[in-house]
């Protein structure tokens, strides 16, 4: 019987040894500081908007189409100067379209936006704030405290105009910033040009939990007239960035909105309805233009010839079309309150074909 006793004590430790025995230890993969959210388990599109607090046309369409979304994001937050002083923008009407969209879309999340714009792009600041390592830390503890009192679910960046020079400290900036917010819970978004060989777009999308590439302004108030975002243009943008942005974490970024250029002048941003009133004004209609598939018209006004490109919901109809195969995150449309009326469907869904 000492042989079987032998045996059973053998089977037991073998047993033991099993379970108690140390694990292999896996490697830890890349710091990575997105991991936060894995967005390739969203299986629907996300759908944004903007809205922000001047007039009333904004929060009007918010109203009116709140059900669409399911982001949000308030254009709320200014850098205002280059010690990184954040300004917000008329905390009131913050406060209620905030209370609006949480009890109109309890499904959708709000985010802040904070833009270096504060009466005028602030190139200078932000050079300055990003190169010191006090200032971005002043900033990223604002947001956080910001984030949390209003209980958001994140913030979405748009820092436009950053100097080459400046690139790496953005990126600095994005590192401290992304490891807070996350450390709540919430998410950081970023906006991209369409093209700037100055942007890392790739370590950008590493950094962050969504980029919205924003394809617009081709041509813009500083620039001669033309599309603002031609077929061709975004066709080329979208081969370039989808390349070096994950489809998992890009989002389209569309206009609807138009600007009225003055022959030899700048040219100003104007509303789709404004754009509407001045071709019946002055008797004209929206014409596709052939080329670029955006929508225009021409006038003349004291002597002086205008012309007036148009993002709408034939525009939006061919960049979604265009970006459909690359199979994005989501869409976002700048922004409520400027848009062409008829343009929602199309956004949410596959639109129109002709």
């Amino acid at each position: 019987m000492k042989w079987l006793w032998f045996a059973v004590i053998l089977v037991v430790a073998a047993i033991l040894l099993l379970i108690y025995a140390p694990k292999k230890a896996v490697a830890p993969e890349q710091e990575n500081v997105s991991q936060k959210t894995d967005q390739t388990k969203i299986a629907d599109p996300l759908f944004a908007s903007y809205v922000i607090n001047t007039g009333q046309a904004s929060f009007d369409s918010l109203k009116a189409h709140a059900g669409l979304f399911n982001l949000v994001i308030g254009d709320w937050l200014h850098l205002d100067s280059k010690d990184g002083l954040v300004r917000e923008d008329n905390q009131e009407k913050q406060k209620e379209i905030l209370g609006y969209i949480k009890t109109a879309n309890k499904q959708a999340k709000v985010f802040a936006m904070l833009n270096n714009y504060s009466r005028g792009w602030q190139i200078d600041n932000t050079k300055e704030m990003l190169a010191s390592s006090d200032a971005r830390a002043k900033v990223v503890a604002f947001v956080s405290k910001y984030l949390k009192e209003n209980n958001l679910d994140g913030v979405s960046l748009d820092f436009e105009q950053v100097p080459q020079i400046s690139q790496k400290d953005y990126g600095t900036f994005l590192l401290e910033l992304t490891k807070e917010v996350h450390l709540l819970n919430k998410e950081v978004s970023v906006h991209v040009p369409a093209d700037d060989a100055s942007w890392d777009y790739a370590g950008i999308a590493k950094i962050v939990d969504s980029v919205v590439l924003m394809i617009y302004d081709e041509h813009f108030s500083i620039t001669e007239s033309g599309a603002i975002a031609s077929l061709s243009w975004t066709e080329s943008v979208l081969r370039k960035r989808t390349a070096e942005i994950p489809a998992a974490k890009l989002i389209v970024g569309m206009g609807n909105y138009a600007y009225d250029w003055i022959e030899g002048a700048k040219g100003s941003s104007i509303t789709y309805s404004r754009a509407l009133a001045l071709a019946k004004e002055h008797g004209q209609r929206l014409e596709t233009d052939p080329v670029s598939q955006n929508n225009f018209f021409k006038y003349t006004e004291n002597g002086k010839q205008h012309a007036v490109w148009v993002l709408d919901e034939y525009s939006v109809a061919m960049q979604k079309r265009a970006a459909a195969k690359y199979a994005p995150l989501g869409y976002a449309l700048y922004r409520l309150g400027s848009e062409d009326p008829q343009v929602w469907q199309t956004f949410v869904s596959p639109g129109r074909t002709d």
